[in-house]
């Protein structure tokens, strides 16, 4: 029987382009776009599994293109362009809400510190009763059914019990290898239907 809801953060509760973090750096630094971009391609990793910090990053940024704005200065652009570019899902959350009277409601979500810091300041997190990001707990969902399986080790159930809603299809391929059941999300009604199809009451009580 499921108990427990996973979901992911970016491209479910946050609305936003999948290339958002290339995509600013390109708007940040337009005339180095191409030596950026290989900056962050190398970069990403280390700074999602949290081995990196975003100063580092920045730095080597700084060295590399020769900006004449600090570190702290970037860091304050960036955090400034990401919640620009980002919009809560009110609605999800509101679903969430439901969700929670009668199902465990977990976050697991790649992202960065930066990312993190921002998003700690629009009241997402309340709405869940369990929270694992990939900076802090030093894994990405890249890793495939790896992260999935620490996840279940981290909150203590069997993958019957569990039930992944994230936007990539390679992250519920990856569940689904450990016997998680998971819906591939589009937007907040498809995901009640299918919610609704795997035996979930939206409007539960008494957990």
């Amino acid at each position: 029987m499921i108990t427990t809801l996973i979901f992911d953060l970016g491209g479910v509760v946050l609305k936003h382009s999948r290339t958002i973090q290339s995509d600013i750096l390109k708007e940040m630094f337009p005339e180095d776009q191409e030596e950026i971009l290989r900056i962050w391609e190398e970069f990403k990793n280390p700074l999602t599994i949290g081995t990196e910090t975003i100063e580092q990053f920045l730095q080597r940024v700084q060295l590399s293109i020769h900006t004449s704005y600090t570190v702290a200065q970037l860091k304050e652009q960036l955090a400034a362009h990401y919640k620009d570019r980002t919009v809560v899902d009110r609605e999800l959350l509101e679903l969430v809400d439901r969700l929670r009277n009668a199902y465990e409601t977990v976050l697991f979500t790649d992202t960065i510190a930066l990312h993190h810091a921002v998003n700690t300041t629009r009241h997402i997190f309340e709405h869940f009763d369990k929270m694992y990001t990939s900076f802090e707990e030093r894994i990405s969902k890249v890793e495939g059914k790896r992260a999935f399986a620490y996840l279940l080790r981290k909150i203590n159930k069997d993958p019957e019990e569990c039930l992944v809603v994230d936007d990539r299809e390679e992250n519920i391929l990856a569940a689904g290898q450990l016997r998680i059941k998971g819906i591939v999300y589009n937007n907040t009604l498809q995901l009640q239907k299918e919610l609704t199809s795997n035996g979930i009451l939206l409007n539960s009580y008494g957990r």
